[in-house]
């Protein structure tokens, strides 16, 4: 075994090595060197360019890396834009009575307003009470019951008449009111033509009338009830 210095570090190394292990030049290469400088006609394999290679096929792979994106990138922009550009054609030759047609439905369709409900008109419901005039008789219930003669004249859905007392002060009293579609009937009492504050209230029904006897000013309600004759 020889020693022998590499000829870019300077460093003593084996002839047996194969690198140097100070600065990685190949031990053929460094007795390739020796032997030129004694004049030896031996040839020798030149500093290997291994990591050249592997820098280079790098190199290639990244090119050809890019190139196949760019390519792919391309060709999928084209399409899209010559995906839309026919729709933008159609539109653009569309005929232009479809066009016409097709504000008029929307138009049409502005027009039409929404269907409005009318409020159903009540109608005048007739009295069921029939027109003409009834005689009752009948008795105002209180501690002392008051026993009375009526008579009401009907018309429409105005009623009058007048009252007596048998058991009171024996005077007719004039009453005066209205009667309503379902027979609820008020009739207000006057002397001289002032309403004294009593009234009748209740349903009249052509044949029998009840209801109370109410007075305002002294707060006074009795129950009464009377019938035809």
């Amino acid at each position: 075994m020889a020693l022998i210095k590499c000829p870019e570090c300077g460093n003593t190394i084996s002839d047996k090595a194969s690198n140097c292990p100070k600065c990685g030049c190949p031990v053929s290469y460094a007795a390739y060197r020796r032997d030129i400088a004694n004049g030896a006609p031996v040839q020798y394999p030149q500093k290997s360019n291994s990591n050249l290679w592997i820098y280079a096929l790098l190199a290639f792979l990244v090119t050809l890396l890019l190139g196949g994106g760019a390519y792919w990138l391309f060709s999928h922009t084209g399409k899209k834009a010559g995906d839309s550009a026919p729709k933008t054609e159609v539109a653009n030759n569309a005929p232009s009575s479809s066009v016409t047609s097709v504000k008029q439905e929307s138009s049409t369709s502005t027009s039409v307003k929404p269907e409005t409900k009318t409020a159903d008109v009540p109608q005048v419901v007739r009295n069921k009470v029939a027109n003409g005039t009834y005689n009752l008789s009948g008795v105002i219930m209180h501690k002392q019951n008051y026993y009375f003669d009526m008579e009401v004249n009907v018309k429409g859905n105005q009623a009058t008449g007048q009252y007596i007392v048998r058991n009171g002060e024996n005077v007719y009293v004039t009453l005066s009111g209205s009667i309503g579609a379902n027979g609820d009937m008020k009739l207000t009492e006057y002397k001289n033509g002032q309403p004294t504050g009593y009234y009748f209230t209740g349903r009249f029904n052509e044949a029998t009338y009840s209801g109370t006897y109410r007075c305002t000013t002294r707060k006074l309600t009795m129950n009464f009830t009377a019938s035809t004759y």
